[in-house]
């Protein structure tokens, strides 16, 4: 059963984004989150993003226990990024 909806999710999915799901890092949310949080000050409409440096933190103590866990497993990788988005 977790196998089939393995594969209707990664059915559901674009090359493209399985690939960025595949190889993006948490240092790379933590640069896209500086950077809109940039983008937004020089507009002035910031929304203090800095709301969500706990949750990237608390992400980032669990991510080495996760990856353990993903290893050899094709469907929680995609579990992973969706718990994490």
């Amino acid at each position: 059963m977790i196998a089939d909806a393995f594969e209707k999710l990664k059915r559901s999915v674009s090359v493209e984004d399985a690939h960025d799901f595949a190889s993006t890092e948490l240092e790379d949310v933590w640069k896209a989150v500086r950077e809109i949080d940039s983008a937004q000050r020089k507009r002035q409409s910031a929304q203090n993003l800095r709301r969500v440096e706990p949750l990237l933190k608390s992400i980032e103590k669990y991510a080495k226990i996760i990856e353990v866990l993903c290893n050899g497993t094709p469907f929680l990788p995609y579990a992973w990024v969706r718990f994490s988005q």
